[in-house]
């Protein structure tokens, strides 16, 4: 489960920049309004308030060089939303505009951070996101966690993983508040579900 983080104005801008980690690390998605848009590669990265890693104040938004390197985690992309956007700066997509504010896909404990900051969390098809709303259904944007693992393991890394699946991941699962805005959500709690990982919830 993500959140989203956004700052500046409605006037302040004819560009909506969407802030995400490098291609390295994985997929990158952003959501834009209703629209979840995937990046793979082929598109282009920019940085805010500096790159490798963003100051948080400098007002300043430039294009990476390799489209395939951003930030390395959410950490980065949180200090970058610190910055509200500009009304002044020349837009670096569209360099006949001037203005621009930013997105980010952020994790619930990134996102948490921003908003102690001054960030806001946007809605997904208009519903805020908390563990009552995922678990009814309502919050669609979410999916399952699969932890997988080597067939016929013994010794150690048996133990390991029988003790990561029995007592370590379940002392950190969520979702017994459905006001909470949880990182995880123990299936228990759960009154929807997806048929796929690429479907829409329905209640169950």
């Amino acid at each position: 489960m993500r959140s989203i983080g956004l700052c500046g104005g409605q006037g302040d801008a004819h560009t909506v920049v969407v802030r995400g980690f490098n291609c390295v690390k994985g997929l990158g998605a952003a959501l834009v309004g209703k629209c979840v848009v995937l990046i793979f590669c082929h598109h282009h990265q920019f940085n805010i308030g500096g790159f490798p890693g963003s100051d948080g104040t400098t007002l300043l938004l430039a294009e990476n060089t390799d489209p395939n390197d951003g930030y390395n985690g959410g950490g980065d992309v949180e200090k970058a939303m610190h910055i509200d956007g500009s009304c002044q700066q020349a837009d670096p997509i569209n360099p006949t505009k001037t203005g621009w504010i930013a997105i980010a896909y952020l994790g619930i404990g990134d996102a948490n951070t921003l908003l102690g900051n001054g960030g806001v969390w946007l809605t997904f098809n208009g519903v805020p996101y908390s563990n009552g709303a995922v678990e009814e259904g309502q919050y669609t944007f979410w999916n399952y966690e699969y932890l997988y693992g080597r067939v016929g393991v013994s010794g150690f890394p048996q133990t390991y993983g029988n003790n990561l699946a029995s007592i370590y991941v379940p002392n950190f699962l969520g979702g017994s508040n459905p006001a909470n805005k949880d990182t995880t959500i123990a299936l228990k709690y759960m009154h929807a579900s997806k048929p796929s990982d690429t479907g829409d919830p329905a209640h169950q």
